[in-house]
């Protein structure tokens, strides 16, 4: 019997720890943006061509 009542107290802290948990990173998950899924596949115009721009550029004068 004592062993029942040791294995419920650590079930229902475990599951009152789980519960903690999810309600923590709901909680963090609110104060990012949402992303749709047909956000994800349209191309993203990056800064990383102006960058490549402009490192051929300096090479280009150092000649």
């Amino acid at each position: 019997m004592e062993n029942i009542r040791k294995y419920q107290i650590s079930l229902v802290g475990y599951l009152s720890e789980k519960e903690r948990q999810q309600q923590q990173t709901l909680a963090l998950a609110e104060d990012y943006p949402a992303v749709l899924p047909n956000e994800l596949e349209e191309p993203q115009e990056t800064t990383l061509p102006f960058f490549k721009f402009r490192a051929d550029k300096q090479m280009d004068n150092a000649r």
